[in-house]
């Protein structure tokens, strides 16, 4: 995944800060529902929509090539969408394969929370990012959709990337808790691993030992 992560309501400033700090090679942000439902016709299904900024595609490009579902033709497809025209008041998204392949109309409905609104599937993504989040996915621009809603929308999650990132989103004001470090994350796993190793070896040297005869 990225160099760091933040799971908490950031300001379009505050990215912007986070994208123009020393040593970040790229932000991006979204509004994560993981209760949106996509309708159409006979088919319903439940999914995580992504309300990406234009610099969420640049911080999955940047991600490392070990990063989970992520098809490097994903980035370009979702900075074409925030080019995508509404047609017919209908809000152009990009859809995973596992939705794409149960769609059955050209006019599916999108709902989240009390919303709803007509979207135009303007392309395919191969998936979403399943480290950390469940699909299947859709994903549209921040502001295409927050022009469709009348007011503005937060983003919640926030992706950075570079050896700058854990020194800019620590000097965020976040809850520590809300903050993961791919460093943090790499350490607690090479702390948890030694303290297994460790209770293992006790656990072999306390057991009895069979005298061969």
């Amino acid at each position: 995944g990225a160099d760091a992560r933040v799971d908490a309501e950031v300001s379009d400033a505050d990215v912007a800060r986070l994208r123009d700090a020393p040593g970040v090679t790229a932000a991006g942000s979204a509004r994560v529902t993981d209760d949106a439902l996509l309708a159409d016709g006979p088919v319903q299904a439940f999914a995580t929509l992504l309300a990406v900024d234009a610099g969420y595609a640049d911080a999955l490009a940047a991600l490392p090539a070990d990063a989970d579902a992520i098809d490097p033709a994903d980035p370009d497809r979702i900075r074409a969408l925030a080019g995508e025209p509404a047609e017919d008041d209908r809000l152009p998204v990009l859809v995973d394969r596992v939705l794409a392949d149960r769609l059955v109309t050209d006019d599916p409905v999108l709902t989240f929370g009390e919303r709803n609104v007509r979207v135009r599937v303007a392309g395919v993504i191969s998936d979403g990012p399943r480290g950390y989040l469940g699909g299947p996915f859709v994903i549209v621009d921040r502001g295409a959709l927050a022009y469709w809603a009348g007011e503005p929308i937060v983003a919640d999650q926030v992706l950075v990337t570079g050896p700058g990132a854990a020194v800019a989103v620590a000097a965020l004001d976040a809850d520590p808790a809300d903050v993961l470090t791919r460093d943090a994350w790499q350490a607690q796993r090479s702390t948890g691993a030694l303290a297994g190793g460790v209770d293992l070896v006790l656990a072999l040297a306390s057991a009895p030992v069979e005298r061969c005869a």
